[in-house]
């Protein structure tokens, strides 16, 4: 690092020199052909000045290109499914792009994380806020396990999980929004039905294969074989959200809607019938419109699953069936469900006696 004068190009040179703080790799920065001592110091301190910017660059890279790192290393090592690794991607760039994607991780305070989390996502659910946090956090992670960052700067924010469920249509209303799609011949009509009766998830229901499903009338083998997910981003399959395979039983009743899709389908290995709004994503809006237009609550397709959950546990079904069943790696969401449809206080009152016991005659008119 310094100025000399090379008596053999007869012109003065100035250079600059360090390694990097983690790998220890060197780097260097040179110009040659300077006239003048003068101008070789004013080169010196430039070339000084532009290492420091080069190595802290290299020590804190920016915000994007850490955020992609981090998220393929997760998926990489098993610590989050595709469906994990997808949403994290799709949510931080459409929170954090606009005002972090240039700027090195190092410069990001918790200050201006806790500013994005309670601005910028103010009207946005508190599931939706602590899902994006936890992406953040696990960013930062990524950089202190790396030797990036000496401690993570993300603020301990506590979201309050409102512990509601939105959007479970009740049996007499899915009843009646399948009668009328097969009344109306309408598009969807063959995936509500299987999304309603199975549970699958909209990508495993675009994945769904003949192969995948065995009915056998005369063993009264009824299963569904779940294995993969529709990817639109690598337009292709991809493994399931939990990254497990599952085995899906198929109620009776959904038999004879079955054995006539295979044979409208014919020689088609795929189960479903895809149409350009479901490829294109748009399977939510033509769920609302429709029930829009049947006079039913509007609710998101995924609610479909809520719906079924709640279904099959008023059936039953116990809590370990269910996770099994639906692919659930955990039971917090299950207890939503069950919470949803009464069952965890169905039955406290059977034996409560009060009036009895103290001999109060209670008139059948009362009040």
């Amino acid at each position: 690092m310094g100025h000399r004068f090379n008596e053999r190009t007869g012109f003065w040179e100035a250079s600059a020199h360090g390694r990097h703080p983690v790998t220890n790799i060197s780097v260097s920065l040179r110009l040659t052909k300077i006239d003048t001592e003068k101008e070789a110091l004013k080169a010196e301190a430039d070339l000084n000045g532009q290492l420091k910017i080069k190595l802290r660059r290299m020590k804190a890279p920016m915000w994007s290109t850490l955020m992609d790192k981090a998220i393929t290393q997760r998926l990489n090592d098993g610590r989050w499914s595709e469906g994990t690794a997808d949403n994290a991607r799709v949510l931080l760039r459409a929170v954090t792009n606009q005002e972090w994607a240039y700027r090195t991780i190092d410069t990001i305070s918790t200050g201006e994380i806790r500013e994005l989390l309670n601005e910028k996502l103010k009207e946005r659910s508190q599931t939706h806020k602590a899902s994006v946090a936890k992406y953040i956090k696990a960013v930062f992670e990524y950089a202190v396990e790396n030797g990036i960052l000496p401690n993570n700067p993300c603020p301990r924010i506590k979201y309050k999980d409102n512990d509601k469920i939105q959007g479970v249509l009740k049996m007499d209303e899915v009843a009646l929004l399948l009668r009328r799609a097969f009344e109306e011949n309408h598009p969807h009509k063959w995936l509500w039905v299987l999304a309603i009766y199975t549970g699958m998830r909209n990508g495993e229901l675009m994945a769904l294969e003949w192969t995948d499903i065995d009915i056998d009338i005369d063993t009264e083998n009824r299963t569904i074989k779940i294995t993969k997910s529709f990817s639109k981003r690598s337009s292709g399959n991809k493994s399931t959200k939990s990254g497990d395979e599952r085995n899906a039983e198929i109620a009776k009743e959904l038999v004879p809607y079955l054995l006539k899709l295979k044979e409208k389908q014919g020689q088609d290995k795929l189960v479903l019938p895809r149409d350009r709004n479901w490829l294109k994503g748009e399977q939510a809006r033509v769920l609302k419109g429709f029930l829009y237009k049947i006079g039913l609550p509007e609710v998101r397709f995924h609610d479909l699953r809520a719906s079924w959950a709640t279904a099959v546990l008023k059936s039953g079904a116990n809590l370990g069936q269910l996770q099994s069943m639906g692919g659930w790696r955990d039971t917090k969401t299950l207890r939503k469900y069950i919470r949803k449809a009464a069952l965890d206080v169905k039955g406290t009152t059977a034996n409560l006696k009060i009036l009895d016991s103290a001999n109060v005659i209670v008139s059948p008119r009362i009040g």
